[in-house]
This record gives structure tokens, sequence and C-alpha cells, in this order.
């Protein structure tokens, strides 16, 4: 019953077991009276019955204010004087943004565009809004404005955005419209490590007039089974395995009352979390529209989610973290310092979008660590179209979503030369730029307005209910309204048809232009780097943790990108990683089981009196513990310091340290000939377990009898095999289950070999037969047959084959890379 769910409840919140948990503070008693009982009970005290009226009067006659826009105030301006700044910026921005002289008819183009986005940010009471963001943006040059704002061109000359919205043709009513109620948000993404400093300038600035959104975080699916399965104190592998099988389970036992509970407290409240970037900046003090707690992390934290701040009329702004921007912040410093000392290349300038290196980059696939195109997925399609149009990048980073695989395939047909005609004459202008496709969420509020007569509210109400999960009736509703409409103005019902299908594509989630041309603007960014400074980009995308992929698989990327790969040094090693010309210097953020006080010590001690001169110096400056002495012998990090010795010397020089004098001189120099060397395997181990990865020597380097199988072919060669069954070596990189529609597991798996990246496909007979083995191993025999997918090659798999480790390999030449 309600009690033992209270008792459940109770015991999650507790973190604790049924039997541990704390139910004093309930009794049968607990439960709220009704005014007849409450007065019997109060009666003593007519003041607080009175007062309990007064309060339910308060709460009742509250405005909501739910058609009411509450906008930020900048420096407590009036909105006329909001609308004359914001007038004279965007004019300032034009000198900034389109510098020697424009043509008659593209000023005039400009001008026209300007005056119509002013006059609907100043009809809408927006120009406050914007002032304050272009305000935070000014604090960090490095941004990309993301989502529908960056298709509007007051955007793009306040330096919010970085896209040319008339050049680029985005649609500024995605954005902004007369007709639109509800407030859009202005999103953008700051370099992640530099966010939290934007963060605290926003409250410095609005005390108490600004706090973040929050996130309600309810017991949804694998959430409710692991909460109430710890209850009954289920082992946590025991948990992971039943999760990671549902819902494909048989349950028994405890595991019935598990799934049976999980499923009555699906969908209730667990706890409040801080949402990843909303920030709500109010005129008044914010405590006097929501009531407000603090983040564990010590910001005012909204106790409405991002729902409830739009329905109340609260005008969010998305300050979000981003990687990929330190990365390209990190990789310009690098290059600057380097080459580029005199005329420094900036984020801001850097428009790569015709460099001829970068294009090539793009065309080929070769976009590993390369921001929002670098999955498997995005790689083929990349192949596949052979294109590095900026328009074709765009369209790429949309289609890429999991209900329109077809129209994505269909897309690169087209690029290749498929002719094609409109679905009907109406559509020709909204699609001409995608070849007939819909791409973008705008292109479905135009299709709908064109084709059925909706409204632009409707339009865009359309593509809002396509990205909601519970959608299905009010959907129907729309479905409809789009055929009635069409029919009535004569269009044929196969059409219709066909472009509902089109539009449903849009479901889950999608983008408009303007998000996608923002992020396809950092994506050129990326690449202009990675082909041009391959060890500066490769060390700040190690250094910056990476992105899709695992740390040893962007080592074999700088690799293959003839990058040497050097251990971390007390001495020459920063914390990051350090790319130069052709040499990439692991940085001491990889050591593992070595503290940050250590890493800090050896940095700030080289600062101040040089370079670590001996191991005595190193042990009085740096002060290592003495397992932490151990592993940096270990992990080869003291390499500098050996002057001739074998690393067994070296490591009995550390135990002598701490056993004998801990502080003190050594006693004389030790006997060369009175130490073997580490074997191989020992070294190899130790790194692999410090360094998280091989990093002296490329993981293929273990398997020499699999590289020498006769009549292997490599990864760059699969071109020339279409239609060939062939056997290839593969380091496994990653993998994505999907089902097909009989509702069978198949995957698509990425290996790696000395070349490059390999992309296959095992279907579901295949799959179930070499699951465990794929997920159990590192490298494989690959036996398939190549098959040309739209100019991307893709092996279909028939035999999996685990590869043994050897130290075949390493020969006596070859073991000094261990040195």
């Amino acid at each position: 019953g309600d009690e033992f769910f209270i008792r459940l409840g109770q015991a999650i919140f507790q973190n604790t077991t049924l039997g541990g948990v704390d139910l004093s503070f309930f009794k049968e008693t607990c439960r709220l009276l009704n005014p007849q009982e409450a007065k019997e009970v109060f009666s003593p005290y007519p003041e607080m019955i009175k007062n309990t009226y007064k309060v339910f009067d308060l709460c009742r006659s509250f405005d909501w204010g739910e058609k009411k826009i509450i906008f930020p105030q900048f420096c407590q301006w009036s909105s006329q004087k909001c609308d004359e700044i914001l007038k004279e910026k965007s004019f300032r921005g034009i000198e900034k943004r389109y510098p020697g002289k424009m043509t008659p008819s593209f000023q005039s183009q400009l001008l026209k565009r300007l005056d119509y986005e002013l006059k609907i940010i100043g009809e809408k009471g927006f120009s406050s809004y914007f002032l304050v963001v272009e305000d935070i943006v000014r604090h960090c040059p490095r941004t990309c404005g993301r989502g529908s704002a960056a298709s509007s061109l007051v955007s793009f000359l306040l330096g919010i955005t970085h896209v040319d919205p008339i050049k680029h043709n985005l649609y500024f009513e995605r954005f902004l419209n007369p007709e639109r109620e509800d407030p859009p948000d202005i999103d953008i993404d700051f370099p992640w490590d530099e966010r939290d400093a934007i963060l605290d300038y926003v409250f410095r600035k609005y005390p108490d007039h600004s706090a973040m959104v929050s996130n309600h975080n309810s017991l949804q699916g694998a959430s409710a089974i692991r909460e109430v399965a710890k209850v009954y104190g289920v082992p946590l592998d025991e948990i992971n395995d039943q999760i990671k099988s549902f819902p494909r389970v048989t349950p028994s036992g405890v595991w019935k009352k598990i799934f049976f509970q999980a499923r009555r407290l699906q969908g209730h409240f667990r706890h409040l979390s801080v949402h990843p970037g909303g920030v709500v900046i109010t005129p008044r003090p914010i405590s006097s529209y929501v009531p407000l707690e603090k983040a564990p992390k010590g910001v005012p934290l909204l106790q409405w989610e991002k729902r409830q701040v739009k329905k109340f009329g609260l005008v969010k702004i998305d300050l979000l973290g981003n990687r990929s921007l330190a990365v390209i912040r990190d990789t310009l410093s690098a290059v600057n310092e380097r080459f580029h000392k005199e005329q420094r290349i900036t984020y801001e300038t850097l428009d790569p979008i015709y460099d001829s290196k970068a294009k090539s980059l793009l065309q080929a696939g070769e976009t590993m660590g390369v921001f929002y195109i670098e999955s498997p997925a995005s790689r083929l399609l990349l192949q596949r179209m052979n294109s590095s149009q900026f328009e074709h990048i765009v369209i790429a980073s949309s289609i890429i979503r999991p209900a329109a695989n077809e129209y994505a395939l269909e897309f690169v047909r087209r690029i290749q030369g498929r002719r094609y005609t409109h679905l009907h004459p109406l559509l020709a202008p909204i699609l001409e730029e995608s070849y007939g496709l819909m791409v973008y969420q705008e292109q479905v509020s135009k299709a709908v307005m064109a084709l059925a007569d909706f409204s632009m509210s409707e339009g865009n109400e359309l593509r809002k209910i396509l990205d909601k999960k519970n959608k299905r009736k009010k959907l129907q509703d729309f479905e409809s309204k789009f055929f009635k409409g069409g029919l009535k103005k004569g269009i044929p019902s196969q059409t219709l048809n066909q472009v509902w299908r089109m539009i449903l594509s849009f479901s889950g989630y999608s983008f408009c232009k303007a998000h996608s041309a923002g992020y396809a603007m950092v994506s050129f960014k990326s690449c202009y780097l990675k082909s041009h400074y391959p060890a500066e980009f490769m060390s700040s995308v190690l250094s910056h943790e990476g992105g899709f992929y695992s740390l040893s698989t962007y080592l074999d990327e700088a690799r293959r990108l003839n990058i040497k790969i050097l251990v971390p040094d007390v001495n020459e090693s920063e914390v990051s990683y350090r790319g130069h010309g052709g040499t990439l210097r692991v940085g001491l953020q990889q050591l593992q089981e070595v503290s940050a006080g250590l890493r800090k010590r050896m940095i700030e001690s080289r600062k101040k009196k040089g370079r670590f001169s001996s191991l005595d110096d190193f042990f009085v400056r740096a002060k290592p513990s003495f397992e932490e002495a151990k592993i940096l012998v270990k992990a080869r990090a003291l390499n500098s310091l050996r002057k001739g010795e074998s690393f067994c010397q070296q490591m009995w020089r550390v135990y002598e340290w701490f056993a004998v004098q801990k502080g003190g001189r050594l006693k004389g120099d030790l006997v060369p000939q009175e130490f073997k060397e580490f074997s191989p395997w020992q070294l190899i181990e130790w790194e692999m377990r410090f360094l998280k990865s091989a990093v002296s020597f490329p993981p293929w380097a273990l398997y020499p009898k699999a590289l020498k199988t006769k009549g292997r072919v490599r990864s760059t060669e699969l071109f020339s095999y279409r239609g060939h069954v062939v056997v290839v070596f593969g380091v496994y990189v990653t993998a994505k289950v999907v089902w097909t529609k009989k509702g069978e597991e198949m995957c698509f798996v990425t290996f790696s070999d000395e070349t490059g990246l390999i992309e296959t496909v095992l279907f579901p007979r295949a799959y179930v037969v070499f699951r465990d083995l794929l997920f159990s191993g590192k490298a494989f025999l690959i036996k398939g047959k190549v098959e040309n997918n739209l100019g991307a090659s893709q092996i279909q798999v028939y035999d999996v084959s685990l590869l043994k480790i050897s130290l075949e390999g390493f020969s006596e030449r070859e073991k000094k890379i261990l040195d």
C-alpha cells in the first residue's frame, strides 16, 4: 500500500536498504487536516487560522503573468534608450563585420534587413535582452552563438554570433516574428573551462536579480530500476547487467518485485539539479518572481525548471560550455606563440571556408577530433558527399538525425548528380537550397504555410510539437489541418503524403539552419587548424580530454599524421599536452595515481629554479611521496634524469632515497653491472596502467603476426577491393548497436589500423555470434565483403578472430622506443 511506498521512497532518499530506513518522522496521523478539523484543533489560536486564509488568498490572487514577458533590464535603462543604444551598436558592428566598400545593392539589402529586425525587436521589447547578452559575450571573444539566434543580423553585428545571416540565407523569423508570443532563448557556447567565470560575472553584475534554472530529475526507466534494486541490496554489477539487458529480461525472484515497484515509481520526482546553462535575469529582485535555493556549488538556483520559467514569462539565456572552443583557443595560442608572433590569427578573423587544406580534410572525412562531425556516421556521410562546400556541411550537420537516414542518403545522391523535381512548385523556393529535401526546422514551418495556409505561429507550433515526446494528440490535429488545407488548395493527396512523411522525419530532435551554420563554422575552424597545425591541434584535443573517441584512439590518429608521441617527463612536460611540428609531448595530466599537488609543484619549481638536474634535486624540490616516485619511474617520466642508468637502477635509487636518507645526499654511485633492466613486458604493462594507453609505441606493434597476414588489406586500400571479400587487421575503436525493423540487434563497429579507420557492419546473424568477442578484446582479424556505400567503403563482417599480444615485433632496435 501507500505506507510501503513511503518506506521505499525514504529508503531511496536516505540511500539505505528497506530494513535500515529511518521512519521516525512518520506517523499515521501525518496528513492534511480538513477545514473543520483545523478550526477545532487551532480554536485557541484564531489568528493562526486567519493567517492561513490570508496566505491562501495571496496564493490564489497571485499574478502568474502567463502572457507577460519579463525581460532583464540593462543598466536600469528605459526601453526607448535600449532601442537607441541597440541601433547604435548595430551600425557600429557594420563597420567591423563589413570593412571596406559595399556594393550599393548589398548595402540596400543589409540596411533593409537591419531595419526590419530592429523594428520587430523593438516592438517585442527585446532590445534590453540583446544588450545584456552582448555585454556577457564581450567578456569572451571565443564563442559560438547557436540555435535560432544565429539567424539574426543584429546578433551577428553585436558579435553574439559569427555566421553572416545574409550571406548564408538564414531565416530571422525562425528566431523572432511578429506572431511569436513566447520569448526565444539566445544560446551561447563558451569554452568549457571559461564558463564558470562568465557565470560569476553575471551573478556579480546582477546580484539578487539572477539565478540558474533547475532541472527536475524524476525516476525514469533505468534510474527507477537502479534505485529500487539498491534498496534490496542487489550488487552493482548485477544491477548493471539487468539494466543493460532491459527490456529483454525475464525477471525472477527479487527482480520481479524490483521491476514492479520501479514501474510504480516511474515519473516520481527525485531531486533538483542545475540546468546545463540556463540563466534568468530579472528587473526586480528575482525572489519576487520565483522561489530560490542555493545549489551545492553555491550558485543561486530557481526552484522552477525551463518550461515553468517560460510559462511564467521569464526569459532564459543559455550560457553553455563547449570543449571544442577551448581546443581552438589553445591551438591558436600555441600556433601564434611559435609561428605568428607578429601577425596573430584570432578566433574572430579566422574564416577558413575556402581553405584548400581544410576542404581536403572534410572531403576525405578525416575529421577525428573535429567538433560536431567526427562520429563514424558523420565521417561516412562526408566521404559519401565528397564535398566541402560550406552550405553542404551545414546540410550534413542538420540531416544526420535518426529519423532522416533515408533523406541523408538521397541528399548524397542528389549532390552527386541525381536529377530530381520538387514535390510541388510551391516548395521550390523553400527547398531549393537543400536539393528539394526538408533539412531545417524552418522549412517545416514554411512548407505548411505554403501548402496548407498555416499561419506563421501555427507553423512554429508544429515545429515545436515535433520535438516533443508526448505529442501524439496535438500532432494528429496538425496532420488533419495540413491535409484539409492542402486538399482545399488542390494539392494531390499523394504529394501531401510525401511531404508529411518528410515532416515526420523531424520527430525527436532536429535543428534550424542557423544552429547548424554556427556549428559548421566551428567545424571549419577546427579543420583548418588540424590540416595546417596537426601536432598543436591534436595536443589541444588530448588536453581537453578529446570528444567522441578514447584517449588511445586520438593518440593513434596523431601517429597517422606522422607525429611522434613522447612520454611525459618531469623536465619536458607541462600539465597539458604540447605539440610542435612533428612531435607531441604527453602532459603530466595523463599520469595516473599521481596527485595534482605534485604536478603543480613540478611546474612551479621549474619556473622558479629551472630544470631538475638529478634525482636528488627532484626529490628535494618536488617532494613526491614514495609511491608517486615509483610510479614516475614506471611511467618513465624521470627519463631525463637517468644519465645512462637503466630503469631498474633508477628504481633502486628511489628505494635508497626513501629508505636510507630521505632528503640527504646519496652515498656514492651505484654500479650499472649490478642491475638488469625491466623486461619489455613489464614496461608495457606499466605504461598501459600509469599512462592509460600505449604512448611510446602504437597498439598495432603488439600484433606483429597479424600485420604480416598474407593478403591483409589496409584501411587506405579498401577502395580498390570493393565487391571483394578481404581480411583486415583492426584495433577496436567504438560500436553502435541499432535495432532492425524486425526487432533484431545489429551493430556498426569502427576499427583502426596503422593507416586509418575501418567502418564495418555486423548484421543480426553475425552480431549474435561475435558480440561477446568484440566487447572482450582489443585487436582482431576481420573477414568480410567490402561494400561501396554511395562512395564510402564499409565491410560487411563474416568472421572475427580475437588476437593475442606478442612482443615478437619488438626487436632489439625497436625496443629502444621503450627508452
